[in-house]
């Protein structure tokens, strides 16, 4: 059973028992409808960032404990995600030259279209 049907199924399940009859459609707004209630909820309370960091920090925790494998250190992600970071940037890089060699230099026409800035 994929993903959608188990998601339907559980709507089903759900409506048997509250004698309600909402939609997938409904249960998922109603579900972001919730999760935008709570996270403003927390950003109020000052729970923001530090909420966040402590959520991935235990999900970190579970996967080591569930995989037996040695811990990930908060360190270690943000160092693996700044080289990604780095290699990203300079392939989009290199696909900017290749663009402005193509086009302005030899004057083909190039095939891939390159994103724009992104800002994180």
């Amino acid at each position: 059973m994929d993903l959608a049907n188990g998601f339907e199924g559980l709507v089903e399940e759900i409506n048997s028992k509250l004698s309600s009859n909402y939609s997938v459609e409904d249960s998922s707004a109603m579900g972001m409808e919730i999760l935008k209630k709570e996270r403003a909820f927390n950003e109020a309370v000052g729970f923001g960032s530090v909420l966040e960091r402590l959520i991935k920090a235990l999900a970190v925790e579970i996967v080591n404990r569930s995989l037996n494998i040695e811990a990930l250190t908060e360190e270690y992600i943000e160092k693996y995600y700044r080289e990604d970071r780095l290699i990203w940037s300079l392939f989009l890089g290199f696909g900017k030259i290749d663009r402005l060699l193509k086009t302005r230099v030899f004057g083909q026409r190039y095939e891939l279209i390159m994103p724009g800035r992104i800002e994180r």
